[in-house]
């Protein structure tokens, strides 16, 4: 996005998926935020008997599965892990292609599928006013993420 003359100082999340994001981003120097970290959230589900120990362990296997870190990076603080959940299972990892294969959910297969192509699982939020702007932007970013969201409904189709 920076390539593409954009301007990114800070990385907001509604849920931190603790997979190593602030530590990435702050790495390459980039601010990160999220109003609420998984492990938090699972845990007063779980406290709440809204979900299973069973649900924990699989959102938990899945998370972990999945952690990136840039080489040479410091290991995930206790804080950055999803450890203090209270569920116990063993990591398997498998890649975006694999898991589309394992999956019978025909978008969430494609959207693996599309994750495993481009090496990539960025989402992109883009609030822009012109259908130029949208257009020109995602000319620019698309082959470098899996999803663009916008509000469409703020696109004023006479500009």
């Amino acid at each position: 996005m920076q390539e593409a003359g954009l301007v990114v100082r800070n990385v907001v999340a509604f849920l931190d998926r603790e997979q190593g994001a602030s530590t990435t981003l702050a790495n390459r120097g980039f601010n990160f935020s999220a109003a609420i970290k998984v492990s938090n959230f699972l845990n007063v589900l779980l406290k709440h008997n809204k979900v299973s120990p069973e649900v924990v362990a699989d959102v938990q296997q899945f998370l972990s599965s999945t952690i990136s870190l840039p080489a040479g990076a410091p290991s995930l603080s206790s804080t950055e892990h999803i450890s203090n959940i209270k569920a116990t299972t063993s990591v398997t990892r498998m890649s975006y292609a694999e898991r589309a294969n394992k999956t019978n959910r025909p978008l969430s297969k494609r959207i693996l599928q599309l994750m495993e192509l481009k090496k990539s699982n960025l989402c992109v939020a883009c609030d822009v006013r012109t259908s130029a702007e949208l257009l020109k932007l995602a000319d620019l970013i698309g082959p470098e993420i899996v999803m663009l969201k916008t509000h469409i409904d703020i696109i004023d189709a006479r500009l």
